[in-house]
């Protein structure tokens, strides 16, 4: 039976590493990631924001309901009485 005895080197002896920057950091970290607590608080007004939005446009679609139904209101009322709507506003 072989024992194989491993030499370890510091790397390739046959490599050029002069042209190496080892004091500059690796250009491909991220160093400016906003903390979670930010992140959060971000979040929390975009779902705010969206709230607020949803809420106006739910009053606007109820206020337009309520003048859709107004106006089929007075139509009816006018076929009770058999009054045209220019009879009324001319």
């Amino acid at each position: 039976m072989t024992i194989y005895k491993f030499n370890i080197a510091d790397g390739d002896p046959n490599t050029d590493t002069s042209k190496v920057n080892v004091k500059q950091p690796a250009q491909n970290t991220i160093s400016n990631i906003p903390d979670a607590a930010d992140v959060a608080a971000q979040q929390q007004r975009k779902y705010a924001d969206y709230q607020t939005q949803n809420a106006t446009t739910l009053k606007h679609l109820q206020e337009r309901a309520v003048l859709r139904h107004e106006e089929e209101r007075l139509q009816r009322e006018l076929r009770r009485r058999n009054l045209s709507h220019k009879d009324i506003y001319g």
